[in-house]
């Protein structure tokens, strides 16, 4: 079981900051908690789609197109709230400190994701991400993360890597 910690919110100010690497307009993260050590939830708006253009722009749901930019920053949140409540444990802080810097060092390597429904987008969707492995390696670390889009329309195992070389 899990280890509660203080509960963790990130005001709007706190994610643009974390994000700050994205174009506004690509920031999708609203909201955002650390509930238990190794659980962040979320809340994700996909207000337009980087390909589409004019009436276009907004789609109206989301799917996997639209997964790859807030899966990151997620995982970019999850870590910086680990960091933040002293849990990210197994780096040294000059390695979270790196980390924080440098979110683009959460670098996704392979995802399994599973589709059940589409989700509409003129809503924030519900996001829940646990860290479910946590393995340091010589320059960097191995987890994996599982995610869960809108109360089971969609999920993702994905395997990244922390690089702290």
């Amino acid at each position: 079981n899990p280890v509660l910690c203080a509960l963790m919110k990130f005001n709007k100010q706190d994610i643009g900051k974390i994000l700050e690497c994205y174009k506004p307009e690509f920031r999708f993260i609203e909201e955002a908690e650390l509930v238990e050590e190794n659980t962040l939830v979320a809340k994700i708006k996909i207000n337009n789609t980087f390909y589409g253009q004019g009436i276009n722009s907004d789609i109206g749901y989301f799917a996997w197109a639209e997964l790859p930019l807030p899966t990151n920053q997620l995982g970019y949140l999850l870590f910086e709230a680990k960091h933040r409540s002293g849990s990210l444990q197994g780096l040294t802080l000059e390695e979270q400190e790196k980390l924080r810097q440098e979110p683009k060092r959460f670098i996704a390597v392979k995802g399994k994701f599973n589709f059940k429904r589409f989700s509409e987008t003129k809503d924030l969707i519900p996001v829940k991400v646990t860290l479910r492995r946590f393995k340091r390696f010589k320059d960097g670390a191995f987890c994996i993360l599982d995610y869960d889009y809108n109360n089971g329309a969609a999920s993702l195992e994905l395997k990244a890597k922390l690089a702290l070389a």
